[in-house]
């Protein structure tokens, strides 16, 4: 029996707009919640981000942040979590302004942006609209430090430029202590060592008292690898990273295609 729905949502759940949930896919959580499961968002997004897509669905128990930095409980809007150090974040930082990278930061599961990277913000691989609305939550600031006291749960990189982003990710590796992956065409995304989707997951499910046989996991990008593979029920995206399709038990439809709902039929009904 399925106790727990896992679901990433760029390029999963979400339609292209990477905000709303299409009918078909709200429709067939209702159902599995019918049948007694729960259901999980896991996002590389952070709290403030991921705000407005599940007060217009509804229908979420937990929510597993940047890339498993956090876990939120949606009863008690409690969050647990595994940060950064500020002197790790420093070193960070100097590796991505040595390639001139976008980046935001992560932090108290708000969104924040050097002032120097405001004008520059955005990706030929998004959405312009898209690019607006993530704009909307950035929290501009002169100096990390400005972060010290905070919790840093993970820098985001939306683009490096010429064709700096493999250097950048080995010298990011190189240092050491970090998970370093990649969850959209041209991103980066940076959190401490050990911290990912799938050890998030295990955590949450332990939590719970739930084996990884109750659990049903949908993702289609590399962040998604670790709880596909760590899953004994889990689908890949048709539209997803070939590595992640490889090791995931089921293909389910493309997400533009309803292929979290077809999924869960597939499997529950």
């Amino acid at each position: 029996m399925i106790k727990l729905i896992v679901s990433d949502l760029d390029n999963t759940l979400l339609s292209d707009d990477h905000i709303n949930v299409s009918d078909e896919n709200k429709k067939a959580i209702a159902f599995a919640k019918e049948q007694g499961a729960q259901f999980a968002i896991a996002t590389g997004r952070t709290a403030s981000l991921v705000e407005p897509i599940y007060k217009k669905l509804g229908l979420v128990d937990y929510l597993i942040l940047s890339n498993g930095a956090g876990i939120l409980d949606m009863k008690t809007m409690k969050e647990t979590g595994v940060f950064i150090p500020f002197d790790l974040f420093e070193k960070l930082v100097t590796v991505h302004d040595r390639y001139n990278a976008i980046y935001e930061i992560y932090a108290d599961g708000k969104v924040y942006i050097k002032e120097k990277l405001w004008d520059n913000y955005g990706s030929e691989h998004l959405d312009p609209d898209f690019v607006k609305e993530l704009k909307s939550f950035l929290i501009p600031i002169n100096n990390i430090e400005e972060l010290k006291d905070k919790s840093i749960e993970k820098i985001n990189t939306i683009m490096v430029p010429n064709n700096g982003r493999k250097a950048m990710m080995k010298d990011l590796e190189e240092l050491g202590g970090l998970t370093v992956t990649s969850a959209l065409k041209g991103n980066v995304e940076v959190t401490l060592e050990g911290v990912d989707k799938g050890a998030a997951l295990h955590r949450l499910a332990k939590r719970l008292g739930i084996e990884k046989d109750e659990v049903l996991v949908f993702g289609d990008g590399m962040n998604d690898y670790t709880m596909i593979q760590w899953s004994s029920n889990s689908y890949a995206m048709e539209n997803g990273h070939p590595e992640v399709k490889k090791i995931a038990k089921h293909i389910t439809k493309r997400y533009d295609e309803n292929g979290v709902a077809h999924g869960i039929y597939e499997y529950m009904k």
